[in-house]
């Protein structure tokens, strides 16, 4: 039996992004996230809000896709 590899989760790929871009001043001049912000985030000191999140991935081109066979709770 072989074992399915986990996705990566959100925070894990945001991170990645962040390590990997030139400047978090950039970035955050980019998507409206404050620095201070992302270096706390990517030191592991802090989370980031939502919106923040959502920002961050439609910057680095992330998306977020929904598993087949899931269904909503109440519909």
């Amino acid at each position: 039996m072989s074992k399915k590899q986990a996705e990566p989760m959100m925070t894990e790929l945001l991170l990645e992004a962040l390590r990997d871009c030139e400047s978090l001043r950039g970035v955050g001049r980019a998507t409206g996230v404050p620095q201070p912000c992302l270096s706390r985030f990517l030191a592991g000191k802090g989370s980031l809000r939502l919106d923040n999140a959502d920002a961050l991935a439609r910057h680095f081109g992330i998306k977020v896709v929904r598993p087949r066979g899931r269904q909503r709770k109440g519909g």
